[in-house]
């Protein structure tokens, strides 16, 4: 089990503890592809993939979030919740690239609600370091001598105003 962290150990410019590299063979992305329901033959189908200008089939985006969520979930640890995830996919990745996720502390912020909202910058980025998938995410850390996180809860109000905390719409 993963050792807690805590919203005071947190400080703007932190590293994240990063997950990979990873190599993702063919059987993988088809594997993963199946399970989330994703069957396009970009994913799966080789002969296709070049056929329409492809140079491979290429490893889906939920692989690269998936990437992105575990490496969170990892650093906050099980009394962490992370709030918020968005990625935007910047770039191809093929069968046999090494990709590794990393993330890096932007902010921290203790909310009315007297819990600690972390900000952070992620990436997935493969073997050459070219950004693959780009985003940002707000994790919820517990606070020494704190409040518990509730299972569920709305962000205060006095953070709506930051971009990466504001609900989905």
């Amino acid at each position: 089990m993963a050792q807690q962290i805590y919203f005071e150990d947190i400080h703007p410019g932190d590293q994240i503890p990063p997950l990979g590299p990873q190599v993702w063979d063919t059987p993988d992305i088809v594997r993963f592809s199946s399970a989330v329901e994703n069957y396009e033959h970009l994913h799966q189908d080789r002969k296709w993939a070049r056929e329409h200008g492809f140079p491979d089939t290429l490893i889906n985006g939920p692989i690269k979030n998936s990437m992105l969520s575990i490496m969170l979930t990892n650093w906050i640890g099980p009394g962490g919740f992370l709030r918020k995830l968005t990625c935007r996919h910047a770039g191809m990745d093929v069968p046999m690239n090494a990709l590794t996720a990393t993330g890096v502390v932007r902010g921290c912020t203790v909310g009315s609600d007297g819990l600690g909202y972390v900000d952070c910058d992620v990436q997935v980025t493969n073997q050459k370091g070219v950004a693959t998938c780009i985003g940002s995410a707000v994790a919820v850390l517990p606070r020494r001598n704190g409040p518990g996180i509730p299972l569920s809860f709305a962000v205060p109000e006095d953070l709506l105003s930051l971009p990466s905390v504001h609900p989905a719409t």
